[in-house]
């Protein structure tokens, strides 16, 4: 078992390796936002998206030699088009997009809250014109369902209707009043104008001048910056990657500090790999709740491999008490044909019939608790019983089927360990043969078990033949 575990935990680690390999190679062969984008953390509550737009593009202009001595970029220009922003901020900047996330992890928990509702409500809605006069549904007119699922739609839209206010209460937050400022200025860099700065349309400047999201007054978390050209990106990082750890934090550069803050910039991934309400997470909450996960993922290991191991002990248990397939098949089967022309294929041993069940078990409980009556049958017909039984020979020959006896046991038992001989050998027969060896009378039992057990799983399947199993 610990070799089967090692495997499949190299299996799994080898997987993901040459998936994260494959991944790097596709990444690397096709060009996506992640190529002009970083992240950038650590940044003070009260931060603007202009902020820092004027910060990076004033750092990394590229038709001037930057504050490190690079030279510029020949040819290379700043925003000229903000068609796809439709944010004026971003002309003239050397920055494509600026996109600041702010704290409302649980404005978007709601929204997702939302979503649920309203599949809930048009569920809702279908159910009462499935229901309504003149429905064309099979069911046809049910007032009472009509009005179940009219009650229903009220009550879903009255939360929908108040779960984004009931969030924006709860956590308390505030929705700013849309000004020159909190919409943020326009262009920083060198060729931006000092009247330029300033915003003169509200409408034309964002794409939602009266977003819940934009104006809500949360604190800022993080900031997804696209820059006008993947060099600008590889500058920055060159920059800020260095210093994002000791020792060489302690020696962070002025022209990198924003507003007197150390930031913590990275490579930004793609946005569908974003969870924008864990953004706001500390470090020491998502360590928490990877610790967490972890420990419940390790327990649950853990809890599958014990059952492994129980299950992997118990059928070892199982296994080594099942006789092989002579002695079920043939040797215990000719013991009780003895003496009759039956063929032993067609012989089973068959309990008797469900409403007198009981009854027969009973006559056999006081010989032993871990008996039940049964007896050899052709083909199952309890009409056609091979051999003659009689519960006096329990006590006489015990649970074996003597080759010289004249009528047998009906009393099967489960753990008796009586020492039976299959036909033609005996106690004193020393010859080794595997036709001769002797097995215990629990065995006869085992059997029985073993094939109820084994035919209608096959047949039934798991939860059927548990039901019937006696």
């Amino acid at each position: 078992e610990w070799v089967q575990i090692f495997v499949f935990f190299a299996g799994i680690i080898y997987l993901q390796r040459k998936s994260f390999s494959a991944t790097g190679r596709v990444s690397k062969s096709q060009t996506s936002i992640c190529d002009y984008a970083i992240e950038v953390k650590n940044i003070p509550a009260d931060t603007k998206d202009w902020q820092l737009l004027q910060h990076f593009s004033e750092l990394y202009a590229l038709d001037k030699v930057d504050w490190k001595g690079r030279p510029a970029v020949e040819g290379a220009f700043p925003v000229a088009d903000i068609t796809n922003s439709n944010n004026i901020m971003h002309m003239n900047t050397w920055i494509a997009e600026c996109t600041l996330h702010k704290g409302i992890g649980p404005f978007i928990s709601s929204f997702k809250d939302k979503q649920h509702l309203m599949e809930r409500l048009y569920r809702c809605r279908a159910q009462m014109k499935m229901y309504a006069e003149n429905s064309p549904h099979e069911g046809g007119h049910k007032l009472n369902h009509y009005l179940a699922a009219e009650r229903k739609m009220l009550h879903t839209g009255m939360l929908i209707d108040k779960l984004t206010e009931n969030t924006i209460k709860k956590k308390k937050f505030k929705i700013l009043i849309n000004t020159d400022e909190e919409q943020g200025k326009a262009g920083a860099s060198s060729k931006t104008t000092a009247s330029s700065l300033q915003r003169t349309n509200t409408d034309n400047q964002i794409s939602n001048p009266s977003s819940i999201y934009r104006n809500i007054d949360a604190p800022a978390v993080s900031c997804y910056i696209t820059f006008q050209y993947s060099e600008s990106k590889v500058r920055c990082l060159e920059d800020y990657e260095r210093y994002n750890s000791l020792p060489y934090s302690l020696f962070y550069p002025q022209p990198l500090m924003f507003r007197g803050n150390k930031l913590r910039v990275v490579p930004a991934p793609e946005p569908d790999h974003i969870v924008w309400e864990n953004l706001e997470l500390s470090a020491a909450s998502k360590f928490y709740k990877r610790a967490r996960t972890a420990l419940i993922t390790i327990a649950l290991v853990i809890l599958c491999f014990i059952v492994i191991l129980q299950a992997s002990i118990y059928k070892n248990l199982f296994s080594q008490n099942i006789p092989d397939d002579y002695v079920c098949g043939t040797a215990i089967p000719t013991l009780y044909a003895n003496k009759t022309s039956v063929s032993i294929a067609s012989m089973v041993l068959t309990r008797p019939a469900s409403l007198e069940r009981a009854a027969y078990d009973q006559l056999c409980e006081p010989i032993g608790s871990d008996t039940f009556y049964a007896v050899y049958t052709i083909g199952g017909d309890l009409n056609q019983i091979v051999g003659e039984y009689d519960i006096a020979a329990c006590s006489t020959v015990g649970f074996c089927p003597a080759e010289s006896a004249s009528k047998f046991c009906p009393c099967v038992s489960t753990s008796s360990k009586q020492q039976c001989y299959p036909q033609g050998c005996s106690a004193d027969d020393d010859t080794g043969l595997v036709a001769c060896r002797a097995f215990d009378a629990s065995a006869i039992g085992i059997c029985y078990c073993y094939d109820a057990l084994s035919n209608g799983l096959s047949a039934n399947g798991v939860v059927a033949t548990l039901r019937t199993l006696d």
